[in-house]
């Protein structure tokens, strides 16, 4: 696929998930949505110094953005990416991709236009039909779809094996799931969600606490900090 150089704008969904942020906050997420669509389906780096070249903000404000909207982008393999954008990639690809068949396919027809006209000025209109060949494939079978709980009837219960290997394994540390799991229900209580959302949600707050905490106080374990919803350094 060529070089991206206009993307998808849902104004309606842009204006209702953003109408929390301030003008900068806006002006952050705007900029790291842009570099996304350039840099690919993959996502960009979660490197903070990097992230805050491209929104042209300080590393402590981008840090304080991702806390505080961080259910914005999921975070994997050192990258920040948003699903919404990759299926918009896909989308532009397959487009893409269509376009190009496409077009082979007018040219080869032309090419064979050509070469049918010459056999029939050549034949005098005697030219021999191949017979109809048919390509019959069974059909596959039906794929059974596991479905996954809803998020509006996730309850602590459901999470909590889940919980348990994470703390384990020293990902989560002084967080108040249970206050974070209503948040995140609040969240998107207009949007479908399933209980995936609520790990994705707790293991992001969990990094960028961490992350902020080391920036502010260099010195300190990420282990030792303290790190509430209400001071601000939440999802």
């Amino acid at each position: 696929m060529s070089k991206i150089i206009v993307i998808p704008l849902h104004i309606g969904d842009l204006i209702q998930d953003t109408y929390h942020m301030t003008a900068e906050e806006f002006g952050i997420y705007m900029r790291l949505i842009i570099q996304h669509y350039i840099a690919g389906y993959d996502g960009i780096s979660d490197d903070v110094e990097y992230l805050a070249k491209i929104a042209n903000s300080s590393e402590i404000k981008i840090i304080d953005f991702m806390c505080d909207h961080s259910d914005f982008f999921e975070r994997k393999d050192e990258k920040i990416f948003q699903k919404r954008i990759q299926k918009e990639i896909k989308k532009m690809r397959k487009k893409s991709k269509t376009a190009s068949e496409n077009s082979r396919k007018r040219w080869d027809n032309k090419e064979k236009t050509d070469v049918d006209e010459s056999m029939q000025a050549h034949s005098g209109g005697n030219g021999i039909l191949k017979p109809l060949s048919l390509n019959l494939k069974p059909s596959k079978k039906e794929k059974t779809i596991k479905t996954k709980k809803d998020l509006q009837d996730t309850t602590l219960e459901d999470i909590q094996p889940w919980l348990s290997n994470k703390q384990k394994e020293g990902k989560i540390i002084n967080i108040n799931v249970e206050h974070e799991l209503e948040r995140c229900k609040n969240h998107f209580l207009a949007k479908k969600r399933t209980i995936g959302t609520v790990y994705n949600w707790i293991i992001n707050q969990q990094k960028w606490k961490d992350e902020k905490e080391e920036k502010e106080n260099p010195e300190k374990k990420k282990a030792g900090a303290d790190c509430s919803w209400e001071e601000g350094f939440g999802l």
